[in-house]
């Protein structure tokens, strides 16, 4: 699901739909991955959570079993979690994911990781500000590219109309 979360996001920014699907398949092959496994555990991971409470989504087999796997802490792991707290966050109070929340998660699935989650998803919002920002910045280039290029268009067209008279 961090995967996913992470690819869907980040390798959105000014490439072609072909350019992500390629980028996509070479991260799956290169992190040694089924990029259908991981996009269909995805999908289904987050259809099984589909609106439910935090409770209840800590109570699914497969966060017990998480849990008891015992996982090295990733930037990853740590995006599929979040992705999980924010969807139960919205099932319930729709409020902003905090310290605290995470810090919870963490010890229900007795992951040793609350300093570098937190960390990394205070870097990772920053960084989801600044894509959009960047997006935006695109945009406004693109606008002005095309503003200019009618302004030559228009000039253009002026002096053609002046060499008739």
């Amino acid at each position: 699901l961090g995967f996913e979360t992470l690819c869907d996001i980040f390798l959105s920014a000014g490439a072609s739909p072909e350019t992500l699907k390629y980028t996509r398949s070479s991260l799956c092959v290169a992190f040694g991955v089924d990029e259908a496994k991981v996009k269909s555990d995805a999908a289904a991971l987050l259809a099984l959570t589909e609106g439910m409470s935090e409770a209840d989504m800590l109570a699914t087999d497969d966060l017990k079993e998480l849990a008891q796997l015992k996982p090295t802490y990733s930037y990853i792991l740590g995006s599929g979690l979040t992705t999980l707290m924010k969807q139960a966050k919205q099932s319930s109070d729709g409020a902003e994911l905090t310290g605290e929340d995470m810090a919870r998660w963490c010890d229900a699935l007795e992951l040793n990781c609350k300093n570098a989650l937190t960390r990394d998803y205070n870097y990772y919002v920053t960084s989801v500000e600044k894509l959009g920002q960047m997006k935006e910045m695109f945009i406004q280039m693109d606008a002005s590219a095309k503003r200019q290029a009618a302004d030559r268009l228009k000039q253009k067209a002026a002096a053609a109309a002046e060499e008739d008279i």
